[in-house]
């Protein structure tokens, strides 16, 4: 008769190969988003030089297609989905 405590006790437990991947896949997707930047404009307008993530146009494009109600999104978000 087999013991199946001990196969069930060994399937749950995850290898030590299995545990550094993960832990290395975690790692290098959190190094990359702090290393994000938004990249730099090669083709630059005359407009496009005075917009930046944290002066960006205050105006809807184009006046005369406004919304009374319009938001301008442009700039880096503060977002989060929380539970």
């Amino acid at each position: 008769m087999r013991n199946r405590g001990n196969e069930m006790n060994r399937d749950r437990n995850h290898s030590p190969a299995f545990l550094a991947a993960l832990f290395l896949l975690l790692y290098c997707v959190s190094s990359a988003y702090a290393q994000w930047k938004p990249a730099g404009a090669k083709l630059m307008t005359r407009w496009g030089k005075t917009v930046s993530p944290v002066k960006v146009h205050q105006e809807y494009p184009r006046p005369q297609l406004a919304r009374a109600d319009w938001v301008n999104l442009n700039g880096l978000w503060d977002y989060a989905i929380r539970p």
